[in-house]
């Protein structure tokens, strides 16, 4: 597959806390010699064309590992040359706002990396930006869209009413990690929360629980509650109590 048929990617922060330098950048160029669990075969439609990043000397290590990005100045420069961006460090997430931007008013689709936001009125302006431009933005997490997801959500199906449920997810901190639980959950039980808390010493190690009411569901449904432990690790694991009991976990 040539270049030119691919998608072309901006890489908007590539320094500090981030994924794009080891993990995704040589997932979209397996051609890099900083390999990801060995991965020499492409397995996305992108190609990384253009970096920003203050630290110029990481930005200088960036194009050196992968070939033909090119450097811009200003965070905005990408505009116009670029087909989409991917925003991820962790570190920057007070400043995603800002830096998404330029993208989100020229329309430019947009990866913004969990958290997304610090804060309710930041996630607004930004999703409110998004859609007065019709710029599409993504933020997710791989334990959302892990191949075991499908066969939780047809058990949870089958055996509703939901009595409840207890979960677990990996995590470093809470904010960039911990949030794999939540969307772990929301994609096997899905909506419907009516509280939520979260019990921990500290927010940024492990471990802490977190613990959810939902709303009745379905004729003869009951409110239910469900519990998260954020605890270290690489996976997730959930069992959901019905008509049956089931568990599953998620790598």
């Amino acid at each position: 597959m040539s270049n030119a048929s691919l998608v072309r990617v901006g890489v908007l922060t590539c320094a500090r806390y981030v994924h794009i330098s080891g993990i995704w950048g040589p997932i979209i160029d397996p051609t890099c010699p900083r390999q990801f669990m060995g991965c020499t075969t492409r397995m996305t439609g992108m190609v990384m064309t253009h970096v920003w990043d203050m630290d110029k000397e990481s930005v200088k290590d960036f194009c050196d590992t992968y070939k033909g990005v090119e450097a811009v100045e200003n965070y905005w420069d990408m505009v116009g040359k670029v087909d989409g961006v991917i925003l991820s460090d962790f570190d920057s997430t007070l400043h995603f706002k800002e830096l998404a931007r330029p993208y989100l008013e020229a329309g430019v689709p947009i990866f913004i990396n969990r958290p997304f936001a610090l804060n309710l009125q930041d996630a607004q302006e930004i999703i409110d930006l998004s859609k007065k431009n019709d710029t599409p933005i993504m933020s997710g997490s791989s334990f959302g869209s892990a191949p075991e997801i499908e066969h939780i959500k047809r058990e949870v199906a089958a055996i509703e009413p939901i009595r409840g449920f207890a979960a677990a997810n990996s995590m470093s901190d809470y904010a960039t990690h911990g949030i794999h639980g939540l969307y772990m959950i929301y994609a096997c039980i899905g909506g419907g929360i009516k509280s939520v808390a979260y019990q921990t010493p500290d927010w940024h190690v492990p471990n802490g629980h977190l613990t959810f009411e939902y709303e009745p569901r379905g004729e003869g449904g009951k409110i239910f509650y469900g519990s998260l432990q954020e605890i270290s690790g690489t996976w997730g694991w959930i069992r959901v109590f019905g008509e049956r009991t089931f568990e599953q976990f998620v790598h």
